[in-house]
C-alpha cells in the first residue's frame, strides 16, 4: 500500500467517525424537540432529509436558544466533509 492510499483510509475512516456523530447529534435534537411539542406535530427519526433536518435546526433553535447540540451538528458535519474531502484529495480524485 502506497502512502498516499494509507493517508486517504485514514482521512475517510475519521470523517466518517464525524459524519456518524453529526447523525448523533441530530437524533439528541430530535428527542429534544420532540419533548417539548405535542403528540401531533411531533418528528419522526426515520428517513432524513434535507427539509426535515431545516426544520428540525430551525425548532430546536427556538425552543432552546442557548442549547448546544446545533453547534455539535454542525462542526460535526463540517469536519467530516473536510476530512471526505481530504481523503478524496489525497486519492489523487481533484486532480
Amino acid at each position: 500500500m502506497t502512502p498516499n492510499l494509507v493517508r486517504s483510509l485514514w482521512l475517510f475512516l475519521a470523517a466518517q467517525t464525524f459524519i456518524l456523530l453529526s447523525g448523533f447529534a441530530m437524533f439528541a435534537m430530535i428527542g429534544e424537540v420532540n419533548r417539548r411539542t405535542p403528540d401531533e406535530q411531533r418528528i419522526s427519526y426515520l428517513f432524513g432529509h434535507f427539509t426535515k433536518y431545516v426544520r428540525v435546526v430551525r425548532e430546536y433553535r427556538r425552543l432552546y436558544p442557548r442549547g448546544h447540540l446545533g453547534l455539535y451538528f454542525k462542526l460535526c458535519f463540517a469536519v467530516g466533509l473536510g476530512l471526505l474531502v481530504g481523503s478524496g484529495w489525497e486519492i489523487g480524485l481533484f486532480r
